[in-house]
């Protein structure tokens, strides 16, 4: 070997040797933790929940979520959706700590005197040092923070001695805890898991947490306390809630019990018995009578006395004949009401020692029933209920919840109306403040069913948002009350920080509104004008931050989310407008071109930053132009096209300078065009309809103009432009008093239905969302919307005072409906 070739081989193995040091350094650095934070969270926590992607479910529940919209009010959680709403704004404004938080498990802890911990992984340990340099962000939280970040473990907390407990290796991690890893072990909830700690409500418990608009609900298992009831003593799991016909319609709160071996579900060594005279009486074991006699199931009953009943199935009617004669007063008896024997004893400790329910002196037999009750006009309740069919099941809204909620087997049923309870009367009430029963006045239907199973219950606690003044309106997610007159329909608005939909709209003294998904106000602004346009959503920036654009008599306005202008904006226009502003975005690139017309009878563009382009020449017109501004390509070509108020065509380029001198013309005043671009100038059509001799017009680009008859002409007419046949050609939607036709462009009707409900239509339009289509006719005389499908032959109406928005309001893939009226907003779930 050369000397050349052994200094090469030199070097070749001293670079081998540093780079595979740096490799390792580098591999070193970059690998994950390998502490896991799941085996440092103390166990003292009465709650855990764990985040597989944090982000997502704080969206869905701080901004979707009608719920929690009232309940984050109340005094327990009012700290922790403040918390919340500091981390989301972290969160959205700091792009390192969003990329954590998305897809990494994270988890947090809360501990007796609303302390909290949060705590999760880094990615990479390398990453350490950034994040050490960027945890200052958390010193302007709403209270003290403290922050801690070792071996790629970051914890967040409110207290300095629970976020020295997550390091501290020789404090009791929850991990080691025999409960917990025994329910860990047996679930897995994607999404959101919690599990209690604590006591009270679902205590001992894990379960997964879904949050939809209109609903919360907890599916998990829970370890059984010592004191609850066992598994093996119930029957086979209920299945039907038809057997809730024997709950009155007025019970607004009822527990279901499966029930096998009664007495050993009930009766308790020891305890004062009640029984002991009537055996006595009755020379036989009359209370082994009664409790082999009890069948199935029992149900526990509230009633508008603020009493409770108790409703209990027997299996034979005769073996309970035999026993009654000894458990009545019959001095007392009136009618079918037999009085209690009154006894030192306790009838209830007696019998059900573990339903803890008031003092009963009644009791009726209906059937295979018999019912318990306190009063004699407590038990009449149920007399007449059975007399006129009057179950709760009778109510259709409880009817539509049960039939959707009640449909798995269980072998305990708990229901309450939580908005028509006191505190006293409500469940799990020992969270709740007094002053903070008001909030739940729009949370309606409340269940928790359980079914035990080899030493575990699996469970689900249910909880619907209803609003209380809505209640003949069942489609009704909720209602926004303004201030004053609504003037705008509503329009999206699209939230760039959560990515959610929000609403805006114009009141009475020009009140720009903006609204979130669930209708609460996150903003009010006065402007100097009405609204004449449509309310767009740009990004004028390009950076992916969202602002709403709109023109009133005088202005164009750009203002963004937080409801200030854009610099530069309001833009005082040459003269008053005479049509709405139109947006459009030639390439694709979000380089947005303004148009509007003005009363000095030009049409003016602007750029996004309200100034007039220097390229084009304002397009001058010999009338006033009330129309929109369309455009098209034909070609190499752009056309934009309009016409004035005498019928006078307009075709100019994106310089301003005309390009089609037509000799044909439209009618005078047209209320609407539409452009139907082609591939050439004799089949790209400009298309308007002639409402008083029952008209469609076509005159293309080329010059040419064709005619096609469609029904006859009406004294009250509205039409618009939509692809009603999904065709992606233009179709022309007629509502007529008492009928809606739909027309493609060539005269062929493609649809027609009679509705006897559009007596004066001004607006119709064509909704199609999610494989879902319909039509809304708004009638302004009579102040109402009427919706109809091509599917259905009925119809919905509803009061309004605007054309409707209906659109994916909550990004769940289902459409949603708001409707104005008055002074309300309303939300529909269709």
């Amino acid at each position: 070997m050369s000397r050349i070739q052994k200094i090469l081989f030199a070097i070749f193995i001293i670079a081998s040797v540093v780079f595979g040091y740096l490799g390792y350094q580098s591999l070193k650095n970059t690998k994950q933790p390998s502490v896991k934070v799941s085996a440092l969270i103390p166990d003292s926590c009465s709650v855990l929940l764990l985040f597989d992607n944090y982000p997502e479910f704080t969206n869905s529940l701080r901004n979707k979520s009608l719920i929690w919209q009232d309940v984050r009010l109340l005094s327990h959680l009012k700290p922790f959706d403040k918390y919340l709403a500091y981390f989301d704004s972290v969160l959205a404004n700091n792009n390192d700590f969003k990329e954590l938080a998305e897809n990494n498990p994270i988890y947090l802890s809360v501990y007796p005197g609303n302390k909290f911990l949060i705590a999760l992984n880094l990615k990479e340990l390398s990453d350490e040092k950034r994040f050490k340099e960027k945890l200052s962000l958390f010193t302007n939280a709403p209270a003290l923070i403290k922050t801690s970040l070792q071996d790629g473990v970051l914890g967040i907390s409110n207290d300095e001695s629970v976020l020295a407990n997550l390091f501290n290796a020789a404090g009791s991690k929850l991990i080691n805890n025999k409960n917990f890893a025994i329910l860990n072990e047996a679930a897995d909830y994607p999404g959101v898991s919690i599990y209690v700690n604590s006591p009270g409500l679902l205590c001992k418990t894990f379960s997964g947490l879904t949050v939809s608009p209109e609903s919360i609900a907890f599916n998990g298992i829970s370890l059984p306390d010592s004191n609850e009831f066992k598994g093996d003593i119930y029957s086979a799991p209920l299945n039907s809630f038809e057997l809730l016909e024997h709950v009155p319609i007025v019970s607004n709160a009822f527990r279901v019990f499966a029930i096998g071996d009664a007495e050993k579900l009930f009766s308790k060594v020891g305890q004062k018995d009640w029984w002991k005279e009537v055996n006595s009486a009755a020379l036989f074991n009359a209370k082994k009578q009664f409790y082999d006699n009890i069948s199935e199931y029992m149900i526990t009953v509230s009633l508008p006395s603020k009493n409770k009943a108790l409703v209990v199935h027997l299996k034979d009617s005769v073996k309970l004949a035999e026993v009654l004669p000894y458990m009545e007063d019959t001095s007392l008896t009136h009618g079918d009401i037999h009085h209690l024997i009154s006894s030192k004893q306790s009838f209830n400790t007696s019998t059900f020692e573990n339903v803890k329910l008031s003092e009963f002196h009644h009791f009726v037999v209906l059937r295979d029933h018999i019912i318990f009750t306190v009063t004699e006009s407590d038990a009449e309740i149920f007399i007449n209920a059975k007399l006129i069919n009057t179950s709760i099941l009778q109510d259709k809204a409880f009817g539509s919840y049960a039939a959707k909620n009640f449909d798995v087997e269980y072998h305990y049923l708990e229901y309450f109306l939580a908005s028509s309870l006191t505190k006293e009367q409500l469940p799990y009430n020992e969270w709740l403040e007094n002053d903070d029963i008001y909030l739940l006045k729009n949370i309606s239907h409340c269940s928790f069913l359980s079914s035990f199973k080899k030493g575990l219950t699996t469970y689900r606690f249910h909880v619907k948002y209803f609003q209380e003044d809505i209640l003949d309106e069942p489609n009704v997610l909720w209602t926004m009350n303004t201030d004053s007159t609504v003037i705008t329909r509503p329009f999206p608005f699209k939230n760039h920080i959560t990515g959610g939909n929000e609403i805006v709209f114009q009141s009475q003294n020009n009140a720009l509104q903006l609204l979130n998904a669930t209708g609460k106000i996150i903003w009010k602004k006065y402007l100097s004008e009405q609204i004449r346009s449509e309310i767009y959503t740009v990004d004028a920036f390009k950076n992916g931050r969202f602002q709403m654009l709109f023109s009133s008599d005088h202005y164009l306005h750009l203002l963004d989310r937080n409801g200030n202008y854009v610099q530069g904006y309001p833009v005082r226009l040459p003269a008053k407008a005479t049509n709405k502003l139109c947006v459009f975005d030639y390439e694709g690139k979000n380089d947005l071109r303004l148009f509007i017309a003005c009363a000095d009878n030009r049409i003016y563009n602007y750029s996004i930053w309200g100034i007039k382009n220097a390229g084009f020449k304002p397009h001058v017109t010999s009338s006033e132009v009330n129309l929109p501004v369309r455009y098209c390509k034909v070609g190499l070509s752009d056309y934009l096209v309009t016409a004035d108020r005498k019928g006078k065509l307009y075709a100019f380029s994106r310089k301003g300078d005309g390009r089609i001198d037509f000799k044909n013309k439209l009618l005078e005043d047209v209320a609407d065009i539409e452009l139907q671009e082609g591939s050439s100038l004799n089949n790209t059509q400009i298309i308007y309809y002639d409402e008083k001799n029952g008209l469609i017009n076509k005159i293309s680009l080329g010059d040419k103009k064709e005619i096609f008859k469609t029904s006859e002409a009406e004294t009250s007419i509205a039409y618009s432009f939509g692809d009603f046949d999904k065709n992606k050609i233009t179709d022309i939607l007629l509502a007529t008093t008492g009928k809606f036709e739909a027309y493609d462009i060539n005269g062929t009707r493609i649809y027609t239905t009679r509705k006897p409900d559009f007596l004066t239509p001004f607006a119709v339009q064509f909704h199609s969302l999610n494989n879902i289509s319909f039509i809304t006719v708004f009638d302004k005389v009579n102040s109402k919307i009427t919706m109809c499908s091509q599917e259905s032959l009925s119809n919905k109406e509803f009061s309004a005072t605007q054309p409707a928005l209906a659109y994916d309001l909550f990004n769940d893939g289902k459409p949603y409906m708001l409707v104005v009226s008055g002074k309300k907003i309303k939300c529909y779930k269709l």
